[in-house]
């Protein structure tokens, strides 16, 4: 099986089942997901729309239902870069409270990673586009 976790009613991927988590319940739609039965998922912006308890137990139940050598795609907003992007003056502090208002809650992506390593995830490649990080990694066989 492959999942795409999103908030985005509109989004989509051609080959993936999509689970949307559009409001503070139907994260807990992933317990319907067998363990170890996907070979990827992709969490586009899932966790960013829960509150952070919420958000992490997302996360965590993700990781488990990856199984051996499949591969889980992590997109979000990354604090640093609409960080860097204010100092930088490359976004005024009007565009940052508009993307910050956008979403409950805020991932770090180097805890994403170090989480990842933790549950046995090989990280493959760690993006950045804009205000949004992308990491891309595989589940030890």
């Amino acid at each position: 099986m492959r999942l795409l976790i999103t908030a985005d009613k509109e989004s989509s991927l051609d080959g993936f089942q999509t689970l949307l988590v559009d409001d503070k319940e139907s994260y807990k739609d992933i317990d319907r997901v067998v363990d170890s039965s996907c070979t990827m998922i992709v969490v586009e912006s899932a966790a960013d729309n829960l509150e952070y308890e919420q958000a992490v137990e997302l996360l965590t139940k993700t990781f488990r239902k990856v199984r051996l050598n499949g591969t889980v795609i992590l997109r979000g907003v990354s604090f640093d870069h609409v960080c860097g992007l204010y100092k930088a003056n490359e976004l005024n502090i009007e565009g940052v409270n508009k993307e910050l208002f956008k979403y409950k809650s805020v991932q770090d992506y180097r805890n994403l990673i170090y989480i990842l390593d933790s549950n046995n995830f090989t990280v493959d490649t760690v993006t950045f586009q804009g205000l949004l990080y992308e990491i891309k990694a595989i589940r030890n066989g």
